[in-house]
């Protein structure tokens, strides 16, 4: 996980300039939280996770490199935009929704707004014809259209 917040996060047409610093306790508290389900390590730099094979980068020891936006929200309920990226053709960009619950603290209880990943289609709220988006950091990736998919080819 990126050790900064980038505010477009959740955005794959976003600027993608260099994001605000996570403090270290938050960190820590992100960490300790997630003990149980993942190994979740912060790092200054995401291309230091990332190899290239075949022409495909991709997170090395078949990790996900997770970068955050800026937390929009209050004590009960917020929203992080994030991206999450795996391989060239593995990739999302969204927004979680994650609320302050009593009795079992702060938990995803859904996501909001725009989403898109790198193999589907762009859904959004304001539109309701999705457009199909080639998406993938890095521009290097390989992307799959709605035609190659049917032909079974890549581009």
């Amino acid at each position: 996980m990126l050790n900064q917040a980038h505010p477009d996060a959740g955005d794959p047409l976003g600027k993608h300039e260099r994001g605000t610093p996570i403090r270290r306790n938050t960190q820590q508290q992100v960490t300790a939280s997630l003990t149980a389900v993942a190994n979740v390590t912060f790092i200054d730099d995401g291309e230091a996770v990332i190899e290239t094979r075949d022409g495909c980068p991709k997170v090395k020891d078949g990790g996900i490199l997770i970068t955050l936006g800026t937390v929009n929200g209050d004590d009960q309920k917020v929203q992080v935009p994030i991206t999450g990226f795996v391989a060239c053709l593995g990739a999302t960009w969204l927004t979680y929704v994650v609320q302050n619950r009593p009795g079992t603290g702060w938990r995803v209880t859904g996501t909001t707004g725009p989403s898109a990943d790198s193999l589907t289609r762009e859904r959004s709220r304001r539109d309701s014809s999705p457009r199909l988006r080639a998406l993938g950091p890095p521009a290097s990736c390989a992307v799959l259209t709605s035609s190659d998919r049917r032909r079974g080819s890549r581009r």
